[in-house]
């Protein structure tokens, strides 16, 4: 779902699991089975996450079909249409 709404992406990564695979794969793209490896939780789970994800445009998924990568770019367009634009290296609370 390439046009989730900002509200859309943050309950997807509401779940503090969901939230630490993300932050997994922000690191680097992975496979679900090293994902639940480094996450200590079931692969089937972790499938349950990374679809869940996917289904907000969060994560994708290589040609091999195995390797799960952040999108970026899906955070930012989020962080663009929910809030003010900023000067980089301005506080948030400083507006």
């Amino acid at each position: 779902m390439d046009d989730a709404t900002p509200d859309e992406i943050l309950r997807a990564l509401a779940d503090p699991e969901r939230l630490a695979v993300a932050g997994a794969l922000a690191r680097e793209p992975r496979t679900a089975g090293d994902l639940a490896s480094a996450l200590e939780l079931p692969v089937a789970r972790v499938r349950r996450h990374l679809t869940r994800l996917a289904a907000v445009a969060l994560v994708r998924v290589a040609s091999d079909r195995k390797t799960h990568s952040l999108v970026p770019e899906t955070l930012r367009r989020a962080a663009l249409e929910v809030g003010p634009p900023r000067e980089p290296g301005v506080a948030l609370g400083a507006m």
